[in-house]
């Protein structure tokens, strides 16, 4: 990913226009809506995302309802795809896959994603091979015996 020169090396927030607005007066400071200064399509991008994830994922979930009361929807969906935008820069600079997910989801993941695709676009392989190689190719789900998502099963069919 290579971003413009004037854009921040250490955080896209800004290139992403996700930044706050801040009003310094003396020793008062206070902080506004988001500058919007950056690319829209990506800000656009981030909160359907920040929408998406919030339904779907636990800890997005618990996040959410940390941030509503005292932000309202609209704010705590931009403050989680702000957080978003900095998970994803973080992944891609230290080039590690995301712990968040299970081994067992990010199977599944692969899996269902698998389904999609015909033979040519898998180069051949199964849907299981498929899903391992990927697996592989991240270095994780070496212990998983069998791709599912129900988690007691699966975490049973560990060894």
């Amino acid at each position: 990913m290579r971003l413009p020169s004037h854009a921040d090396k250490d955080t896209p927030v800004g290139y992403a226009g996700l930044g706050t607005r801040v009003h310094d007066s003396g020793m008062t400071t206070r902080t506004g809506k988001i500058t919007k200064a950056g690319r829209r399509d990506l800000r656009v991008a981030l909160v359907e995302a920040a929408n998406v994830v919030v339904s779907s994922n636990p800890h997005w979930k618990a996040e959410l309802a940390r941030l509503e009361p005292r932000l309202g929807r609209n704010r705590a969906i931009v403050a989680i795809a702000r957080h978003l935008l900095e998970l994803v820069w973080s992944v891609l600079m230290r080039r590690q896959p995301y712990r968040g997910f299970s081994h067992e989801r990010i199977a599944y993941k692969y899996l269902t994603w698998s389904w999609q695709m015909d033979e040519e676009a898998r180069d051949g392989l199964t849907r299981q091979q498929f899903a391992r190689y990927y697996l592989m190719k991240l270095g994780i789900g070496h212990d998983l015996t069998r791709i599912a998502l129900d988690r007691e099963t699966s975490a049973s069919d560990r060894q």
